[in-house]
This record gives C-alpha cells, sequence and structure tokens, in this order.
C-alpha cells in the first residue's frame, strides 16, 4: 500500500472531538472515500455538532482574494515553508492561522482536506495540502520575486531536470533530514515521545534517532561541499531546493544540537552551517522563519 504521509501530525492521541472513525479515517488517507462521500461527511457532522470548542466559518468560503493565496494553519515548520516560499516568489497571503485542533473542528476545512492536515493552501480554485507539493507549486506559478537568469533560480516548467534535482533535495529534507531530527526535537522540546505523541519523552527513543540525524546532515553538508562555488542547494542561485533543508536546519541551529554533540552546527557541518547563514541573510527567511523553530 503507498506509504501515507501526514503534515504535522498531533501531540497527542486524538485530542479533536470530531475527526472520522479509526476505520473510515484509513479509507480517507488511503484515497478510497472522498470527503464528498455522504456516510463520512454525515459522520464528520454528527462529531462535530458532538463537539465542545470553537467553530467558526471559513473566511474566504466564497472567493480568494484577488492576487493573494490562502494558507491554512498555525507557524509550524512546513507552514512556515510555506509561507517563506510564498514570500520569496512575492506572492502576498492571507493566513488563517488557528490551530490545527481547531481547524479540525471545522466541517469546511474537512472538505478543503479530508487528511485533516496542515498546511492547506488555496489559490482561487486550487487547493494543495502537503507542503513540499506547495512550494514547488508556488515557486513554478509565481517564480521568484527577483529575476535570475539561471535555470536552478527560476525552475521554469520546461527545464525539467532542474525542477527534478529541486524535488530531490526538497524530498530529502522532509522524508529524510525531518524523519530523523523531528523524534529528537519532540523529545527534547516538548517532552514527547514522538512514536506514541505521548508525555513524558522515551530518552532511549531520542538516542535512536540522533545518528540517523548526524548522517542525513552530514551526507547534505558533503553535498555542499563538492563544489567551492556552490552557495545553494543547486549551485550559485537560490531555488526552491533550500526551502524544507533551511527550516530544518534553523530548527537545529536554534536548539543548538538538541543538546548532543555530534548534532551541533558548526561543529559538525561547517558548508551547511556557511549555506544557512547565508540563507538568513534573506529578509524573506527572517520575516517567516527566523522567529520560529525552537
Amino acid at each position: 500500500p503507498p506509504r501515507r504521509t501526514m503534515e504535522e501530525p498531533l501531540l497527542a492521541p486524538a485530542p479533536a472531538p470530531c475527526p472520522l472513525s479509526a476505520r473510515r479515517r484509513l479509507a480517507v488517507l488511503a484515497g478510497h472515500l472522498g470527503a464528498a462521500d455522504p456516510l463520512a461527511e454525515k459522520d464528520h457532522k454528527q462529531r462535530c455538532e458532538r463537539a465542545a470548542g470553537s467553530v467558526f466559518p471559513d473566511p474566504y468560503a466564497r472567493s480568494t482574494p484577488k492576487g493573494k493565496i490562502v494558507v491554512y494553519g498555525p507557524p509550524t515548520s512546513r507552514v512556515t515553508k510555506v509561507l517563506w516560499a510564498a514570500a520569496e516568489c512575492g506572492v502576498h497571503v492571507e493566513h488563517v492561522s488557528a490551530k490545527l485542533k481547531v481547524l479540525k473542528q471545522q466541517r469546511w476545512f474537512y472538505a478543503l482536506n479530508p487528511k485533516l492536515t496542515v498546511p492547506v493552501m488555496r489559490d482561487g480554485p486550487l487547493v494543495l495540502n502537503e507542503s513540499n507539493t506547495i512550494v514547488a507549486y508556488l515557486f513554478q506559478r509565481y517564480g521568484p520575486s527577483t529575476p535570475s537568469p539561471s535555470p536552478s533560480s527560476s525552475l521554469a516548467k520546461s527545464d525539467a531536470a532542474s525542477v527534478a534535482l529541486a524535488w530531490q533535495w526538497l524530498e530529502y529534507g522532509e522524508s529524510t533530514v525531518a524523519a530523523a531530527q523531528t523524534p529528537v526535537w519532540y523529545g527534547r522540546t516538548r517532552n514527547i515521545r514522538y512514536s506514541r505523541r505521548t508525555s513524558p519523552a522515551d530518552e532511549d527513543e531520542i538516542r535512536h534517532y540522533v545518528p540517523k540525524a548526524r548522517q542525513a546532515w552530514k551526507a547534505f553538508d558533503e553535498h555542499l561541499a563538492r563544489d567551492d562555488d556552490r552557495k545553494y542547494v543547486l549551485g550559485k542561485d537560490f531555488s526552491m531546493a533550500d526551502i524544507t533543508l533551511a527550516v530544518q536546519a534553523n530548527r537545529l541551529r536554534k536548539c543548538q544540537g538538541f543538546g548532543f554533540a555530534e548534532l551541533e552546527l558548526e561543529a559538525n557541518f561547517p558548508h551547511v552551517a556557511g549555506w544557512l547563514e547565508r540563507i538568513a541573510q534573506r529578509p524573506a527567511f527572517k520575516s517567516c522563519v527566523a522567529p520560529y523553530g525552537m
């Protein structure tokens, strides 16, 4: 079966009152049951009606503001990278920053995204709900706000090779770096046992992921070290390939390696540290990513 991906999992098991039953939720995630299915809609409606908590209408149900996109979700790592990508492309954003547990209580949010995850982006009639997909869409649809003759920066639709290389590093940032680093981050900063989303954290589980995180960053550091002229992931120019990795590197730096000497950024991954320093000078990064990460 296809691998299930979750954008920003819950910190505790099923705290929201209105998700679908386990069997029906799995069917939705597997793609066998759409949001328009009457049984799923009825189930969701009943749970929401029984729910206690904040219920509010979608402020952009009728239309997206002209010249803007709408992004739903609190400023988590995956939401902030979407906001950052939009800023790099010069796209104005209306941000519905409600917490995920509140969004899960809204029928309209379930209709937008049956996976009940964030981020969700609306651009006119188009709705997307995977962070890397949204980043790629923004770069390819709107392009960087500062034009560049480099294919790696513009990532023109016709340049299949550059797009594929960028996607390779977007995926590496999420499926390799974040997959190894996130359990350590949850354990050290949230006192959460990541595998069960329960508290307290499990020290053995944290230490299990530390070598994996180190290896993930070491591989990226070696990639950056191969070419003295390589300032960014794909070469001399900033591109969407830098987005996911930079958000995770910002988290690693702010948390000072999560207390592990082998994960200290400057000491172990000097090329990553230099690359992140260049990224950190970008105005869009300063406003959208730098304030977060802990």
